[in-house]
């Protein structure tokens, strides 16, 4: 399609439906509700775990600062990550 410039890429272009989610730079839209990616909160989470496991607390506030930014988005993870350290450990 061309309108004054514009270009569409057909094999880029999708069509989903209103009730299917939608996933905007990295975050998913499930009825008005904003979620981190799947596949970030599991690296957070392995992120914990080699740290515990291995005792090398190096990327440490690299964990905060994503857990921060998680927490941003969906409240209360901070807790949920408080609390799988507690498990873990």
């Amino acid at each position: 399609v061309e309108d004054e410039g514009v270009f569409l890429n057909q094999r880029k272009t999708v069509f989903k439906t209103p009730k299917g989610h939608k996933v905007v730079l990295g975050l998913t839209i499930n009825d008005s509700l904003l979620k981190a990616s799947k596949e970030m909160k599991r690296n957070i989470r392995a992120m914990i775990h080699y740290a515990v496991v291995t005792g090398d607390y190096a990327m440490n506030d690299k964990v905060r600062g994503y857990i921060a930014y998680v927490d941003s988005i969906e409240k209360n993870y901070k807790n949920k990550c408080t609390s799988y350290l507690q498990k873990v450990s």
